[in-house]
């Protein structure tokens, strides 16, 4: 989980920067490394969310 979350972000961080060096004369390096933490704790925030609801869901079957 933490992995994933972690390669996500900086895959988001990589294409930013790639994406505003092509097309802009000066890279914004805080929004980006800004908006990677974002994603990150967004992104593991969603997958923990998942992981316990999946969690909640077979304990509601086994109980049936």
């Amino acid at each position: 989980m933490l992995k994933k979350s972690l390669r996500f972000s900086i895959i988001f961080f990589v294409v930013t920067t790639i994406w505003q060096w092509s097309f802009r004369p000066v890279i914004s390096w805080k929004e980006n490394v800004g908006s990677a933490c974002a994603t990150f704790l967004i992104y593991l925030l969603v997958e923990w969310a998942a992981k316990d609801f999946e969690k909640q869901k077979e304990r509601r079957n086994s109980e049936l």
